[in-house]
């Protein structure tokens, strides 16, 4: 019975022996295979990704700077296709994206790293692409302030980054303010002239603060524009808060109209609902806007 089950242990050792050697000889075989067709998609990053981290663990993936950047840009346009996608392709888990967001600079300020890259792309442009419009808008944020463990610092306070490190811990932050550079598409940052770039209109709503920037500049309704390094730079309001304020100024009086042209029916301008932009717009349309230039008479 012993010399049976030596014999029997010296065949399995050697039959694992061999079931080693081919696994070595098909790992070679595969990555052989996989190096002729990345060759054949050299210019496709997604495919290579896939078929270099196809027969590894996911514990062994690792990914380069393009195919994060391919995976951040994905999940931020949808992030249940990404969770969905992660189903049959290599993508990195959403904690790893999280990981490498919270290794970016997104301290107060102006990031220069982005200006430059910025300005490397407005200068090799071409001069169509280079006429861009500015667009101004803020929003009120509720006033809290937090501590940051890892920089040892707190947030929530009034902070312009490093050019105005005396200002901080004096005002409690309860504005924000985006200035956003438009082109074919939208790029946000902070205008800088030196991008090389030429802006042409700047857009804003009809906030107090805006309204004082044009003063301060001195745009009237005579001279919509300012002139900077021999560039004129018009002023504009944008176009769905001009509708919404034309419907308020409706909406907070009320026409008791009649249209005889409509058989003797009343209509009441200000029974649309919330003040939304499209409750505002309807007031514009061919079927209500068309009958109330047919007025004749209106009472108060």
């Amino acid at each position: 019975m012993k010399l049976k089950l030596r014999k029997c242990q010296q065949m399995i050792s050697k039959q694992k022996k061999t079931i080693f050697i081919l696994q070595n000889k098909v790992k070679k075989y595969n990555s052989e295979n996989n190096k002729q067709i990345l060759t054949k998609f050299k210019n496709n990053s997604i495919t290579q990704m896939q078929l270099r981290l196809d027969h590894l663990k996911r514990k062994g993936w690792r990914f380069k700077k393009m195919e994060k950047s391919f995976a951040l840009s994905l999940y931020y346009n949808s992030p249940k296709a990404y969770t969905f996608m992660r189903k049959f392709l290599c993508l990195p888990t959403i904690r790893s994206l999280k990981k490498w967001l919270q290794l970016l600079d997104v301290s107060c300020g102006l990031n220069e790293n982005v200006l430059e890259i910025l300005k490397t792309k407005f200068i090799n442009a071409e001069p169509k692409h280079k006429l861009v419009s500015i667009i101004i808008d803020e929003m009120s944020i509720k006033t809290f302030i937090s501590y940051n463990s890892q920089n040892d610092q707190f947030h929530g306070f009034e902070d312009f980054g490093e050019y105005s490190m005396d200002l901080k811990c004096k005002k409690y932050c309860n504005q924000a303010l985006v200035v956003m550079i438009k082109k074919t598409g939208n790029r946000t940052l902070f205008f800088k002239w030196t991008l090389g770039n030429k802006p042409k209109v700047v857009i804003c709503d009809q906030g107090t603060n805006n309204i004082s920037m044009r003063k301060l500049f001195g745009v009237n309704r005579l001279k919509p524009y300012i002139t900077f390094e021999e560039e004129s730079i018009y002023f504009f309001h944008d176009s769905p808060h001009l509708i919404m304020s034309v419907g308020n100024n409706f909406k907070n009086m009320i026409f008791l109209t009649e249209i005889k042209s409509q058989g003797g029916s009343k209509i009441k301008l200000n029974s649309y609902g919330a003040a939304s932009f499209f409750s505002h717009a309807c007031l514009f349309s061919n079927t209500d806007f068309k009958p109330y230039c047919q007025l004749r008479n209106y009472d108060t």
